[in-house]
C-alpha cells in the first residue's frame, strides 16, 4: 500500500510528465471535473431560454416571486 506521501508522491511524477503533442497538460482523474468546477463557478452555467422559463414557472408555482428569484441569482 503506498499510503499518503506515496499517493502524493505518485501524482506529483504523473503530473511532471511531458504532455503529448496537441496537448496541454497531463491529466489524472478528477482534473477535469474540478476544471469545469472552477469554470462554472467563474462564468456561471448557460442555460436556454425555454428551460429557464421552465424553471422560473416552476418557482412561480411554489410561491416564489420573481423578486425573490433575483435576489437568488444575485447571490
Amino acid at each position: 500500500m503506498l499510503g499518503a506521501s506515496g499517493t502524493a508522491a505518485s501524482y506529483r511524477y504523473v503530473k511532471s510528465a511531458r504532455p503529448a503533442e496537441g496537448v496541454d497538460e497531463v491529466m489524472v482523474p478528477g482534473d477535469p471535473e474540478r476544471a469545469a468546477k472552477a469554470k462554472r463557478q467563474e462564468s456561471g452555467i448557460s442555460v436556454d431560454d425555454e428551460t429557464w422559463r421552465q424553471v422560473l414557472g416552476a418557482a412561480n408555482s411554489v410561491g416564489l416571486r420573481s423578486s425573490d428569484i433575483d435576489q437568488l441569482i444575485a447571490a
